[in-house]
């Protein structure tokens, strides 16, 4: 298992830290969703229909909803919402439809309910990341009970009752120690860390 130095780190294809960091990584990934558009554009002016399917199928909501559904969306609605206008300039771009505002909300609805299917990662971020947390096991979010059950699965605490032995490599350092016991307790891991030794 790779160790985490910092407080700001990758999990799992997610951002784990404070908004600073969670801000540069989606902008990261937003930048390599939009250089995909950008390579599909050449397909719009030839084969329309085919630009329209593979932006709904591959280009679109599903390039950035993992992290919808894995980071608070106070922390990525805003840069989704970038990438919403993204999708929607390349949109008008491939099928040559400037779509109004009042156009676009149907763009964004299901094929079943009469739209495109292009749908709107800000719109849905609060409800997948609900979603993600309620499918963890946990029926109140605001617990944080997919950490609580973490903690308190079998052998979890080991590691606190273990007896430190550098010679063994079985001691933390201190800042380490630190973000270890915020997060088992679930407090923030990412603000200032205060060392008091003495």
């Amino acid at each position: 298992m790779k160790m985490a130095h910092e407080p700001n780190f990758e999990i799992l294809g997610a951002p784990i830290g404070d908004v600073i960091f969670c801000a540069q990584f989606l902008a990261q990934k937003r930048a390599k969703a939009v250089k995909l558009l950008s390579q599909l554009s050449g397909v719009g002016s030839l084969y329309p229909q085919i630009a329209l399917l593979l932006l709904r199928q591959c280009a679109s909501f599903c390039k950035l909803v993992h992290l919808a559904r894995s980071t608070p969306p106070s922390l990525v609605s805003e840069g989704l919402a970038l990438f919403d206008e993204e999708v929607r300039n390349y949109f008008s771009d491939c099928v040559a439809i400037d779509a109004s505002d009042s156009d676009w909300l149907q763009v964004q609805l299901s094929l079943s309910r009469g739209g495109l299917g292009l749908r709107n990662l800000a719109l849905h971020c609060s409800a997948a990341y609900l979603a993600s947390i309620i499918k963890a096991g946990c029926a109140d979010p605001r617990a944080n009970c997919a950490r609580l059950l973490s903690v308190s699965s079998r052998h979890a605490s080991s590691w606190l009752a273990v007896i430190p032995s550098r010679g063994l490599n079985l001691s933390l350092e201190p800042e380490e120690f630190q973000v270890a016991l915020r997060w088992w307790l679930g407090m923030n891991t990412s603000s200032q860390l205060r060392l008091e030794i003495g």
